[in-house]
């Protein structure tokens, strides 16, 4: 007996024979297909190995990239002799006869032995990706409609195998198929089964596509949330909205119609950044200024932003991207690492760099000014652009640094301003309906707190985390962070009314250990900041980003 359940008698020692035969000869092919003499073997005698390898074990990779080696080859070997035959004369033509398969019906049949495969191994990476390989090779219109067939049987079979949605959108691309039936397909899989999140995805990204004006999938999809007309997709959304609703009546505690819920929040992009503007005298006899940015999301690029000192001059330089990115998510931190790698400017800090050669000329610099629709600021649910502003650093000027922080709003690449497609208020209003109905449902207290976050109601945010931390005890780390999180923004909100953002902060006793991204602006301009951190540094690097430790 082991978790209720009785164990059944032990395998035969006929299994345990075949088990070890069948291993033996696993490990035969495996040598064989895998050796570096395969490709010296005669053609037929190769395709046959590496398929009864395929065969026995189609997760192997390995053994598709070995197949895929023969077929490019057999392909190469037919159209150069095509090509030789071509350039010979006709009377003393004494070339090799045609071969008997064309590479095309080799690759016709590589997807008839994917396809024999396929429903006892639906989930299978290696299998997806070989057949998607042969479809491209071929580029055959015909033989990629009749995959739309296949798919359906798949999808029947398992309308959630996000393997077949995946390959489904591959063939949209190479078929380029009209958005429209795209997401009317995607409607009808969730009217079947709404806890589908493949469903919510596919139809999320087809809303993104239409409200681009795109319609067909024919180029790429990862369209920018700022080139959206902003009207067209709330008209849509709000047919989302509904599906979303039912979907929280039928079965409140369903994760999958929450997650696209809160995709529709932010589907229009940032609605506003903040952003930090630092700036320090580094000299004790003579002003030698240094000036820094810092924003609560990635900016991509500051080509064009514009710097002026007291005097209302502008000052000659650019700002440069920041490579340290401690303080991300993993994810963010592999993105703008990869950015950085690439020479690409995407950073949440960025340092003024002057073109004088008189870099201490005693100028002091007083403000930065935005034009509207240069630089695009990357949130979660997409991308939009920052509105045509212009931020400054007051205060004494015998002060050695100076810090303040700016609430920048956001627009489309119209210029039109950044508005929710959902009303808050009345999605309020049904989740507070449906807490009357199930009180200790996480996912409508979640969905709450994000939407008092939206509307600046931190109050009834911090008392619904708290509410979370007592009925699921498993995730009270993360309901704490949150709490931590708004606590910290009061507090600095605060400590910038008092200007004191300058300095040493001491922000022991929120109990964090980094800093929140949103809340980089406020601390990125201090000389040091105290956390409660045992470890004080990660390989020697403090936890908290600074502009000025670069």
């Amino acid at each position: 007996m082991q978790h209720g359940v009785k164990r059944g008698q032990g395998p035969s020692e006929q299994d345990i024979q075949l088990g070890i035969a069948k291993a033996k000869k696993l490990r035969t092919l495996q040598a064989q297909v895998l050796s570096e003499s395969f490709f010296s073997m005669p053609e037929d005698e190769a395709f046959n190995a590496s398929a009864n390898l395929a065969a026995m074990n189609p997760d192997l990779y390995s053994v598709w990239n070995r197949r895929r080696q023969l077929l490019q080859r057999a392909k190469a070997a037919q159209e150069n002799q095509q090509s030789e035959k071509a350039d010979r004369n006709p009377d003393t033509d004494e070339s090799k006869p045609a071969p008997t398969t064309s590479w095309q019906d080799m690759v016709v049949s590589e997807l008839g032995m994917t396809q024999r495969l396929l429903p006892t191994n639906p989930k299978s990476y290696s299998l997806w990706s070989q057949r998607l390989w042969c479809i491209e090779l071929l580029s055959d219109p015909k033989i990629t409609a009749r995959e739309f067939a296949l798919l359906a049987k798949m999808l029947k079979a398992d309308e959630r195998n996000f393997h077949a949605w995946a390959y489904r959108l591959m063939l949209c691309r190479i078929a380029a198929k009209d958005c429209q039936e795209e997401l009317d397909h995607a409607t009808a899989m969730i009217e079947g089964n709404f806890s589908n999140f493949s469903a919510w995805h596919f139809r999320a990204l087809y809303l993104q596509l239409l409200a681009a004006g795109r319609n067909n999938n024919g180029s790429d999809a990862h369209t920018s949330l700022s080139e959206f007309d902003l009207a067209k997709l709330a008209d849509m959304a709000q047919e989302d909205s509904e599906m979303c609703h039912s979907a929280f009546y039928t079965d409140p505690f369903d994760q999958s119609s929450w997650i696209h819920h809160k995709w529709l929040l932010s589907a229009c992009g940032p609605r506003q950044v903040t952003v930090g503007m630092h700036i320090r005298n580094t000299s004790d006899d003579s002003e030698n200024w240094q000036v820094a940015l810092s924003c609560s999301l990635p900016l991509v690029s500051l080509e064009g932003v514009k710097l002026f000192d007291t005097d209302g001059e502008e000052m000659e330089g650019s700002f440069n991207a920041l490579a340290w990115c401690d303080g991300h998510s993993p994810t963010e931190q592999a993105s703008l690492l990869k950015a950085s790698a690439r020479g690409s400017s995407h950073a949440c800090m960025w340092r003024w760099s002057s073109n004088s050669t008189n870099g201490g000329d005693g100028r002091r610099p007083s403000a930065v000014l935005f034009s509207s629709g240069s630089i695009r600021a990357v949130g979660v649910g997409g991308s939009s652009f920052l509105a045509a502003c212009s931020i400054s650093v007051g205060g004494d000027s015998d002060l050695r640094a100076l810090n303040s922080v700016h609430i920048v709003p956001c627009c489309n690449a119209q210029g039109e301003s950044i508005e929710p497609i959902l009303d808050i208020q009345a999605e309020l209003q049904v989740c507070a309906e449906l807490r009357e109905v199930e009180p200790d449902c996480r996912w409508v207290m979640l969905q709450m707190v994000d939407l008092y976050e939206f509307e600046g109601m931190n109050k009834e945010a911090k008392d619904l985390l708290q509410e979370l931390q007592r009925i699921d005890p498993a995730r009270i780390g993360y309901y704490k962070d949150r709490e931590s999180s708004l606590d910290m923004l009061a507090a600095f909100q605060a400590r910038l009314a008092a200007d004191v953002l300058s300095g040493n902060l001491d922000l022991q006793g929120f109990k964090r250990k980094t800093i929140p991204r949103q809340l980089l602006p406020f601390v990125a301009g201090a000389d040091s900041v105290k956390l409660d951190n045992d470890k004080g540094d990660i390989n020697g690097k403090t936890l908290v980003p600074s502009v000025w430790q670069q």
